[in-house]
Formats: structure tokens, sequence, C-alpha cells
């Protein structure tokens, strides 16, 4: 982010600017906000009677996401064996990662108690190398899920819970039948989708919230069968339609009676079974021709961010809902008063923060749940005051996983942060060499690539090794170009071979639920890898940043995802509601 990006909002928000900072890595600089030093303030623990406040960061907020984002591998996925039962698992870990694995129901069990693995705080040495022996002694989860514990059918889904027939789906909870998805929540039947909130029969919608049987739609809101759909509110029955507001009957924001529509609608399946890529090219080339919002922002009150549904008080935040007085968080639902913070669902008083699930005043940890004034721990659930530990369930002033009285806790996290300040290893996350995953396989990879020269000038670790692709000996590959699009044409023999992705070349496998999904809606039937389709969902998607442009309608200045040298015309919200909500 920008300076003048910076200076805007603070002058947007009156919130002063107390410090300018760079970056230690990217070298970019960065404003330290006075909203800022009031919430490390708010987060800043107590030991031993005595208050440490939380150091102001080093490295910018993209730095920081970037690094937090190294932790998370949500598409990666191996063959490996659980380290417990010794049988064949798929895990988001590496037979070579260096971790013991184990299988999801084995790692929830209750029959092991990380307790075990406990270990005396050294003085004499760093706190992080130290911290670095425990998580690698203790077994990793093969997958974040609560496959046949509080799921069924979800084996093969990362960092999901509370669903139901899911598969290869992403960062969700409280989903039925949803497949190839990321950053979900709530409802059914949803495929190749990318947060989609409670939606129910949609399939390539993104950005989106309260879809009902729509196809291709993309930062739309309260929307009925719907096919083909940019920015539209409370539209039904549209066709390839852009910046509508309750709308019905329209084709390329065209009024039609109900009898010409559904003729015109009959007309594009039939060309859409034919061509899918003809008629996507069509609507984007025709959305590209349309005025754009500067930030795509819904039910938002005091908002510098884009993608909020139902926000308050948010700063440079993307992708969240129900929000309120939060900083640079990412992904997710319903969170306040928090800061650098990526997915998260139901929490209070969190800094840097990986998936804090249901959390309150925790800073510096991953995948932990339901925790109170924890630090620098990991896969941590219903603990408290627990500083440095992994795996700990329902556990109080633990530290390295060793069990303290409360006295004792104090005095030795009062000892431990003391020596951590002097080391210049407090108030960050992770270092990035803790990281489990490589650069080129963490989710990092999606918002922040990086080719190996860069990765590597920047000592970042990358694996190189490329994984044998396992055809079973019973299943028949066949190519994807050889195949009909329209599903209709397509016989559920296909769910007995192996499909070659037109583009990558690599096989994907169709699901029964899948194909009778694309039967039923007229979907065409997919010739590109699960992989392939998800990169080109993010490509339709802005970056994750602010930049300072002028409004093309009032040329006052605003925050934008777009630059000023964009080829469409972009308004601010105040122009925009003007232009179509009149």
């Amino acid at each position: 982010m920008y300076k003048k990006t910076y200076e805007f909002i603070s002058k947007q928000t009156n919130d002063p600017i107390l410090e300018r900072r760079k970056c230690k890595i990217s070298w970019e600089d960065f404003a330290i906000f006075q909203s800022d030093i009031d919430f490390y303030d708010k987060i800043s623990p107590t030991f031993n009677g005595k208050k440490y406040q939380i150091p102001r960061p080093t490295l910018c907020p993209e730095e920081r996401m970037r690094r937090r984002l190294l932790f998370k591998n949500e598409r990666a996925l191996f063959r490996n064996k659980c380290d417990l039962t010794e049988k064949s698992i798929i895990s988001t870990h590496a037979p070579d990662s260096g971790f013991k694995v184990y299988n999801v129901k084995s790692w929830r069990s209750d029959d092991r108690d990380a307790i075990d693995y406990q270990r005396e705080y050294d003085l004499w040495r760093s706190f992080f190398d130290q911290y670095k022996d425990l998580y690698f002694d203790v077994p990793q989860i093969a997958m974040m899920n609560d496959h046949a514990i509080k799921s069924e059918n979800i084996e093969y889904c990362q960092n999901v819970a509370y669903s139901k027939n899911c598969y290869l789906t992403t960062v969700a909870r409280k989903l039925e039948h949803t497949y190839y998805s990321s950053n979900m929540a709530w409802w059914n039947w949803l495929i190749d989708c990318f947060f989609t909130m409670e939606s129910e029969n949609c399939y390539e919608c993104c950005d989106s919230n309260h879809l009902y049987w729509c196809f291709w739609l993309q930062y739309s809101y309260d929307c009925q069968s719907c096919w083909f759909g940019y920015d539209l509110s409370g539209c039904q029955d549209c066709i390839a339609c852009v910046n509508l507001r309750n709308k019905k009957y329209c084709i390329f924001n065209k009024q039609y009676t109900q009898q010409e529509y559904e003729t015109q609608k009959d007309n594009l399946l039939k060309h859409l079974n034919k061509d899918p890529e003809k008629i996507k090219k069509k609507f984007y080339d025709f959305v590209a021709t349309q005025v754009h919002r500067a930030t795509y922002n819904t039910n938002a009150t005091n908002t510098y961010s884009s993608n909020l549904y139902n926000a308050e008080n948010a700063i440079m935040c993307y992708n969240v809902q129900n929000i309120k007085d939060s900083k640079y968080c990412v992904f997710w639902d319903t969170m306040e008063d928090a800061m650098d913070l990526t997915v998260g669902w139901e929490l209070n008083l969190c800094y840097e923060w990986n998936v804090p699930d249901h959390s309150y005043k925790a800073c510096f940890t991953v995948f932990c749940r339901s925790c109170t004034n924890i630090y620098y721990s990991e896969m941590c659930h219903n603990c408290q005051d627990c500083f440095a530990c992994v795996w700990l369930r329902n556990k109080q002033y633990c530290i390295l996983n060793k069990q303290y009285t409360k006295e004792e806790y104090g005095q030795k996290v009062a000892e431990i942060v003391e020596k951590m300040q002097s080391d210049w290893e407090r108030g960050e996350f992770f270092p990035s060499d803790l990281a489990p995953y490589p650069y080129n396989i963490s989710t990092v990879m999606d918002y922040f690539p990086l080719n190996k020269k860069e990765a590597t000038e920047k000592w970042y670790k990358r694996r190189e090794k490329i994984e044998e692709i396992n055809v079973p000996e019973d299943i028949t590959l066949i190519e994807a170009k050889d195949l009909w699009y329209s599903s209709s044409d397509i016989s559920d023999e296909i769910l007995q071979k192996g499909v070659v992705c037109q583009e990558s070349g690599r096989p994907f496998r169709i699901l029964k639920p899948e194909l009778d999904f694309y039967k039923k809606w007229n979907i065409p039937f997919p010739h590109k890898h699960p992989d392939i389709r998800f990169e080109e969902r993010l490509q339709r998607m802005p970056p994750k940043e602010l930049n300072i442009r002028k409004c093309d309608k009032t040329q006052k200045e605003v925050l934008s995802v777009y630059w000023q040298d964009v080829s469409f015309s972009v308004y601010s919200q105040e122009a925009y509601k003007q232009e179509f909500y009149s």
C-alpha cells in the first residue's frame, strides 16, 4: 500500500498517523495509526503483575499477511502415511515434510494427551528454536477438518467443519454438497464458488451473498435464477447483466417481457452448451464496458476496504461479513476489534492469527479454537492462559505443553517475554522459516505469487519435487477436448474415467452428485482441472489492495481496488448510488 493511501485513510477517519516505518522485508513505507496503538494497548497482556506492551510491527500489512499465509495449505494434497496406524492417508503435509502426521480421527481422539510432549523452557536458547523443537515433535493432523466427528463425508476438505458431503472444498463451515469451493459458509449445493455466503444451488459465483439458483455471478446479493451477472442486487431471471437493481427479465441490461426472456434464455443455453468460452468472453467483454464501483461493499459504514457485507469501521479488510472496528483482516465471518487476521469466525480482540475461531485476546497463533489469552501456539482447543503450546485440549497455565500453577505460569512467562524482547523475537508472528509448507504449495502462492528466483532471493523455502500422478489401473483417461460440453450428452460412464484437463494436462475425476448437478441446471461439462478453474476465479478478482484514484463521475479522489488506467469507468460509492439506485 502506498503512502498517499495511508494519508487518505488517516484524513477520512480522523485517525492520525503517529509513526512511519519501513518494512524490513519489502522496504516499503507503512504507517502506524493512533488506533493501532490503542489496539496494541488493549491486547497487551499482563504477566506476574506487569503489563507487557505489544510492540509495533516491523512488517507492512501485506508482508504480515504473506507471512501468515505461509502457514496455510488449502489445495496441495499428498499421499502420506499415518504415523500412528501406518495406514495410507491424504494429507496437506508431504511425506518428506519432517512432520509426524496422524489421520483426522486419531488426531482428534482423546486417547492421547499432548502434555506428554512437554519440555522445560531454556532461557539460554532462542524462543523460536525451542518452539520449533516442540512443533516438529507433536503430530500434525492430516487434514484440518472434523470428518467423522462433527461432519460427514468431508474427508478431502481442508479447514472445513460442521458440514456434510463436501469434496475438495476449503475454508468452510455448515455446508452440504459443496465441491471445489473456498471461503464459504451456510447452505448447500455450491460448486466452483468463492466467498459465496448463505446461498444455494450456485455455480461459479464469487464475492456474493444470498443467491439462489444462480450461475457465474460476482459481487451480487439477494438474486435468484440469474445467469452471468456482475454487481446485481435483488434481481431475478436476468442474464448477462451488470449494475442492475431489483430487475427481472433482463438480458445484457435490456428489458424483455417474460415470454421474450424465456425464448432468449433457451437460445443462450443452447449456445452455452456448444461453446461456453465464447459466451463467457462475450459477457466479460460487456462487463468491461460498464461502470465499476471503486470498492464492493454492502451495508457498510465508515469502511475503507472491499468485498465486505455488514461492516462498520473496517479498514483495509477483504472478503469478510459482519465485521466491526477491525483492520487488515481477510476472509470469514463475525469479528470485532481485531487486526491482522486470516480466516476467523466469532472472535474479539485477536491479533496476528490464522483461523482464530471463537476466541478472545489471542495473538500469534495458528488453528486454535475457543481459546482465551493464548500466545504463540498452534492447534490448541478450549484452552486459556497458555504460551507456546501445540495440540493441547482444555488446558490452562501451560508453557511448551508443560503444566504450571497460576503463579508459576505468570512468573515463567514474564521471564520468557523479557528474554524474547531482548532477542528481538517478541511482537511478531512466527518467522517464515518455521512455516510448515514451502512457499510454492502454501496458500500464499494464490495471493502473492513468486517464481523460484524471487522466492529464493527472499529466503523462502520451495518444494521442487513433483509428485507422480498415480492413476489407478482400472481408470481409463479421456481427453476433455474429446467430450461434449453439453452435460446431458455425458453418460454415467464418465464417473469411471479420468478426464484430462485441456489446459494443464492433469487428470481429474467427476463425482455422481456433481454430474447430476450439471445436468439438472444445464451447466456445461467442465473441461478444465479444478485448480485451473480456481485460478481463473482469482484472476477475475482485483488485487487485495487499495489505491487512490479519481471518481470518473465527480473527479473526487477515492480509494479503489482499481488503478486509474483501467479501461472502464470507476465511480465512488456515492456516485454509484446516485447513478444506479435513484
